[in-house]
Parts: C-alpha cells; structure tokens; sequence
C-alpha cells in the first residue's frame, strides 16, 4: 500500500475508469488526508471503456479545451497532448480517445491511491464505514465508498447463457476485431456513435 497509515480515513472507489481515476488525482492534487483505494476489473487503473480503445480512429466528442481534469485550468489536457501528442493540437481540435487515456494514465501516475484488481459482490455498513467483499473473498474496510463504474454492459438479444458463433453483444471488446476477417459480412445494430466507432475500427482493419 502506497499509504497505509492506521489513522487515516479510507475512501473507496469503485470503478477504475476516467470517473474514478479523475476522482483520485482529484483528491490527490487537494491534498486529502485519507488513503484512497480504487477497486476495477481491469489489468490497469485510469481507461476504461471509452479511453481503453486501440484504434486511432476513435476520437474523442468534446474539443481539447472540453477535456480538462481541471476546472480552473481549462488547458491543463491542451498544453498536455501538445507535449505528449502533438504540438500543433488547438482548443478546438478533436484529437483520439486513446490519447485522452494516455493522459488518463499520466494523471493515475500522480496520485498516491492504490489499486485493486477485482470485482465487488458487496457493499455493507459496518460499524465504522463500509465493508466491502470482492469476488475473490479479500475483505476491504472504507470511512468512505464513491460508485464510479460508469456505463453498463449493453442489453444482449440472444439467451446470455448460449454462446452464438459470431454475434457478440458488445463492441468493446477488442479481441474481437481480430477474428473478422477483411472479406467477412458485418451487421452492426444501431446507428448511433457506437456503431460509427465499431466502423472506423473495421475500415482500420481492412473490412
């Protein structure tokens, strides 16, 4: 543990997206006096979904000037990818998810919080704080508990339980791109930004 002082309050978050991650430098660059613990199923902490994408063609839907950590200092992200992306990008450009979750990734590095890899099954209150059990079994104590997992998984239209050879309910999983062949047919359901991502990714592979 990064902080494990006895004395300090623990504030849990669960979730290891951009909310919780955004949350963490948050409390981090004030100055909080608590340790905080930011509970995810992902490998790392600070993507998510959204900022997770590999493809290049993902950009984001807010200009550089929308995306800043900060509030007060509404080109903390600009001057940022102007150092670590490209000098030439301006207030006004949209520049790719993957490059906002590198600078996701840059904030997480700042904080102090630790991370845990695992699922939480639940969230009890305890005679002190929160208990929370993960789907492992690890017990984790907390003064306090932000929810911060973001969207959930997409409805599916077949039976969760039947594994149906080519259909797959949710377009974020990257692994899937590379089983569709170039010459493969492709039926995307639903016209909205989702579908026009899972597109630039296909085009990006050769489809």
């Amino acid at each position: 543990m990064k902080n494990s002082d006895p004395a300090l309050p623990v504030i849990a978050i669960i979730g290891a997206g951009a909310s919780g991650t955004l949350l963490a430098w948050r409390l981090w660059k004030v100055g909080v006096a608590a340790r905080v613990v930011v509970i995810g199923d992902g490998l790392e902490p600070a993507l998510g979904l959204a900022y997770g994408t590999r493809c290049s063609s993902h950009f984001l839907n807010v200009c550089a000037s929308g995306m800043s950590a900060m509030a007060e200092d509404s080109e903390h992200f600009l001057h940022w990818a102007q150092c670590h992306y490209d000098p030439d990008v301006q207030a006004e450009s949209f520049v790719p998810r993957m490059v906002y979750g590198q600078y996701l990734s840059s904030l997480w590095k700042d904080t102090e919080a630790d991370y845990v890899h695992g699922h939480v099954l639940t969230c009890d209150k305890a005679a002190s704080g929160w208990r929370l059990t993960l789907a492992d079994g690890q017990i984790l104590g907390a003064s306090y508990v932000v929810l911060a997992t973001g969207n959930f998984a997409p409805a599916s239209l077949s039976d969760p339980r039947r594994q149906i050879p080519g259909y797959y309910p949710s377009a974020w999983q990257n692994d899937l791109y590379a089983r569709i062949q170039p010459d493969d047919d492709v039926a995307l359901i639903g016209t909205g930004l989702t579908a026009v991502d899972v597109l630039m990714r296909l085009r990006e592979g050769g489809a």
